[in-house]
């Protein structure tokens, strides 16, 4: 399960994602979920929207989201988002062995 996330007032989390951009719920909503957090230590209040991911970088995002879906360190399948959540959103998530994720998904109407 997912943490409770922490109340914030989502429109000056991050000072270079305005409520005017385009991802502003999502990047709040993986904020909130402690997923992502600011990329400008220690203020942490810039997330940068437009850089570029590493795959190094990528892994503890996953690492967090795999955790907070309660998933353990390996063989693990898990379909998110969980009940409840916008039904339009699927990610399949599978740790077929220790060291490997594999991760499939898409967008319905």
């Amino acid at each position: 399960m997912l943490p409770t996330p922490v109340a914030v007032n989502a429109s000056h989390r991050f000072k270079d994602v305005p409520e005017s951009h385009t991802f502003h719920d999502d990047i709040n909503w993986i904020a909130d979920y402690g997923i992502a957090f600011g990329c400008n230590p220690p203020n942490t209040d810039e997330y940068g929207p437009d850089d570029l991911v590493m795959r190094g970088q990528m892994a503890p995002f996953m690492k967090r989201l795999a955790t907070g879906m309660g998933a353990p360190a390996a063989s693990t399948s898990e379909q998110i988002p969980p009940d409840g959540a916008d039904p339009r959103l699927s990610v399949d998530l599978i740790a077929p062995a220790p060291g490997f994720l594999v991760m499939s998904g898409g967008v319905g109407g």
